[in-house]
């Protein structure tokens, strides 16, 4: 690990060490980590750098902003903030800055500030515990106007080892308050050309999209095909599985306005397919009324216009190619080695005094100071370390990986088998964030029909949470089909086509999806082994 600049460390003392009956970084730390954690699980923010920011923008929880409106990031007002506000002097003389009822509320305003500004979106691809990668991002996003911001917040998490919070796993409260508002955000799902998707509400980001849905941002930008400079509107059709190669429609004709990519969107298409069958190059869009075609290869080019559409969806994500090549990476050997720590003294739950701001009326002027009462923070007699963590919730952590947690913490697939009154063995499945019922129907073969009678369903709307009985593959009508149907193994060529396939051995192509459900159809392999229906001619495998 690299050694902290020593003028870093005069910043950090200077700014929390100054006045003896101030709180010191210890203190805060303990008073707030777990804000920070949650705040990890439902934004996909490291915990690390949240509590680096607090700290940094908030003078260790001892500067006037937050102690007189609870605003530990420094956040300003902006055009959209309809809340409470307080005035004070930073860039220039009186500026507005937000104001808030709690501390817990500064720090969701915090992660939600991030996901809303499209400019950080590029955050949100990078691994949840490379806090030297947010550090410079957020820097390079224009957080703050501090050349030295980046190294100061890594000045701070490696002195004082923030980055183990980055490792701390979620407890129920935390489960329990992440579950609840996914239930509040749900959006209206689609399915075309079987691929599932959502329709973008007022304020989505593909960031806040991402984080919602457990994924990056890199998929998002693939799956939909977006140009580099894309932002999400409402009404906007996004993706959450990879488009298909082909359409059951078989042609288009360009409505005015029209992009190649919103065609894509629209039959659930992959951009690069659409390209190479109508001779288009990326950056030409084709004029009004001409026809695209959504499955053949055309001969003539159609008429066409250049643009400015940039975008990488060829190209795999590197997020290495967003920073210097200096910034490096979190020492995940050394941290393994330092996982074991002393037990430290209960989290003080003592909140500063707040003032109360008057939202109906704005009044600049100079707030008042207010002094913070010294018994409000307990001390904490032991410094050496900050975080309790063991080294068998280090191992834990390292199985599950922070990148597919949250997807536990929606909601927990229980996949244990109860005995029925009849004897017929059944599932238990928890529904998670994006599911629906034809999307479970598919993952466990049965057929939805079946699933509401089992369940007692009235119609196809599903909560998180809800838990559903589920038949075994056996008693399922579309395994009982796959069963009367003789296979032989087919070895995927690099010439074949899904469709041709199906087509030369006498079979509908969704019929030979099913046949083949436990494979990702969309993305075979040269020597990858299908099955397909046995010739009636013969009886030996031909291939």
């Amino acid at each position: 690990m690299k050694k902290i600049p020593y003028i870093l460390f005069v910043f950090i003392q200077l700014s929390c060490f100054a006045q003896t009956n101030k709180v010191t970084i210890e203190q805060y730390v303990q008073t707030y980590k777990m804000l920070a954690v949650q705040e990890m699980y439902r934004a996909k923010i490291p915990a690390s750098i949240t509590m680096a920011q607090a700290l940094l923008e908030s003078g260790c929880g001892n500067s006037e902003l937050c102690k007189q409106s609870n605003n530990h990031f420094g956040i300003k007002c902006k055009t959209k903030w309809n809340g409470a506000r307080v005035y004070h002097d930073d860039d220039t003389l009186q500026e507005c800055f937000r104001a808030y009822d709690s501390v817990h509320l500064s720090y969701k305003d915090h992660s939600d500030f991030l996901l809303s500004q499209p400019r950080y979106g590029f955050l949100f691809s990078l691994e949840p515990n490379d806090y030297k990668g947010w550090s410079y991002g957020l820097k390079k996003a224009g957080y703050a106007t501090n050349p030295q911001y980046a190294e100061q917040l890594i000045a701070y998490i490696e002195k004082y080892e923030l980055y183990k919070l980055d490792y701390i796993l979620p407890n129920e409260e935390i489960k329990s308050n992440i579950v609840s508002e996914f239930k509040e955000n749900q959006r209206k799902e689609v399915n075309i050309n079987e691929t599932p998707g959502i329709i973008a509400k007022q304020g989505d980001t593909y960031q806040k999209i991402a984080v919602e849905y457990d994924m990056r941002m890199w998929q998002l930008e693939k799956y939909n095909d977006l140009p580099d400079d894309a932002e999400c509107k409402a009404g906007d059709i996004i993706f959450l599985k990879p488009k298909r190669n082909k359409s059951i429609t078989q042609t288009h004709t360009v409505a005015k306005g029209e992009t190649m990519q919103m065609i894509s969107q629209k039959y659930a298409v992959k951009l690069r397919k659409l390209y190479t069958r109508n001779l288009i190059e990326p950056g030409e869009e084709p004029e009004t009324g001409e026809v695209i075609n959504l499955n053949e290869n055309r001969e003539l080019k159609p008429k066409v216009y250049k643009t400015n559409f940039k975008s990488s969806f060829d190209e795999p994500f590197d997020y290495n190619k967003l920073f210097k090549d200096d910034t490096g990476f979190v020492n995940h050997e050394a941290m393994k080695q330092n996982t074991e720590v002393k037990v430290q003294p209960p989290i003080v739950k003592a909140e500063l005094p707040v003032k109360k701001v008057d939202t109906t009326t704005i009044v600049k002027q100079t707030p008042k100071k207010i002094e913070v009462p010294v018994n409000t923070i307990k001390p904490i007699e032991n410094k050496d370390t900050l975080i309790t963590i063991s080294l068998k919730q280090y191992e834990e952590y390292k199985k599950l990986k922070l990148a597919d947690s949250l997807r536990k913490v929606k909601a927990k697939l229980s996949a244990d088998e109860v005995k029925t009154t009849d004897k017929t063995k059944l599932k238990k499945h928890i529904v998670a964030a994006g599911e629906t019922l034809y999307k479970i129907s598919k993952q466990y073969e049965v057929d939805v029909e079946e699933l509401k009678s089992l369940n007692k369903l009235e119609s196809n709307e599903l909560e998180i949470g809800q838990e559903l009985t589920i038949p075994s593959k056996k008693a399922s009508a579309s395994n009982t089909k796959e069963n009367n149907i003789k296979t032989i193994n087919y070895v995927w060529k690099k010439e074949d086509k899904f469709y041709k396939v199906a087509k030369k051995y006498k079979i509908k192509r969704k019929d030979l999806i099913e046949l083949n459900n436990d494979l990702d159809t969309t993305s075979l392999k040269t020597g990858q082994k299908i099955k397909v229906p046995k010739p009636k001619e013969t009886d030996e495998t031909n291939r």
